[in-house]
């Protein structure tokens, strides 16, 4: 009996110290989802010594960056920037890599790529006066982010988690805009704030599946096209060191 209890708790000792082991250390991880726009958006203003322009031109020509009205100055003008004038499209793919570390059972720090989509917006031909016209437009906001956030863990069983995150992320967004064989673009960074909350599953000594929520706080804030809060639902896999 005395053998047999040492064994038992020389196997005590061994999974306390696997625990431990498990419960800090690398992982990495892909998820894919959903990501919902919601932008607050004023239009940027264009001041012109043009009488074509004056006071100020309608936001919807900014819409072509290089409006041809037959105007010179007014095509310089127009032409500085590609803007983005948010339309029905709010919805898009999204996908993200990450790599983690769990400092330990309650704790863990990430940094992910995300792609958030592409929206896209079409506008046909219309004309703006008797005898001005504007283009069939063809238009997209292409966002992608580096982020960098801290995750609370509440174990609510030996295999389910939840948590709560906390961060921040750099936001890259690039306007293109197509219209009568011409093509814009223009690239815009931002800065901004992410929070969320999330279920995770241990289904493996190594694996773990994810569902997860986050919202980007202010994607775009201060760059000129107007900001969003951008929600995402996504589903993921983590495969732990």
């Amino acid at each position: 009996m005395e053998f047999v209890g040492k064994v038992a708790l020389l196997s005590m000792c061994f999974c306390a110290q696997t625990a431990l082991a498990t419960d800090r250390g690398f992982y990495f991880g892909l998820s894919g989802g959903q990501a919902k726009y919601d932008f607050s958006y004023e239009p940027p203003r264009l001041l012109a010594s043009s009488p074509l322009t004056s006071p100020q031109l309608d936001s919807t020509a900014f819409l072509t960056p290089a409006f041809p009205i037959g105007s010179d100055a007014v095509v310089a003008a127009v032409s500085v920037r590609a803007f983005w004038l948010p339309g029905e499209d709010d919805k898009a793919n999204a996908f993200s890599g990450l790599i983690g570390y769990r400092i330990f059972r309650y704790a863990a720090v990430e940094m992910t790529y995300a792609h958030l989509g592409t929206l896209h917006e079409y506008q046909p031909a219309n004309g703006l006066t008797p005898t001005t016209t504007s283009p069939a437009l063809t238009s997209e906001l292409e966002t992608s982010a580096l982020t960098v956030s801290a995750l609370a863990t509440l174990p609510l069983t030996e295999r389910w988690d939840a948590y709560i995150r906390g961060g921040a992320l750099l936001a890259k967004q690039k306007v293109s805009h197509s219209w009568s064989g011409a093509n814009e673009e223009t690239t815009y960074g931002s800065d901004s704030l992410l929070y969320g909350v999330g279920m995770q599953f241990d289904f493996g000594v190594h694996w773990t599946a994810r569902l997860d929520f986050q919202r980007y706080d202010s994607v775009g804030k201060n760059n000129g096209i107007g900001e969003a809060d951008v929600d995402i639902w996504s589903f993921g896999v983590l495969f732990r060191l």
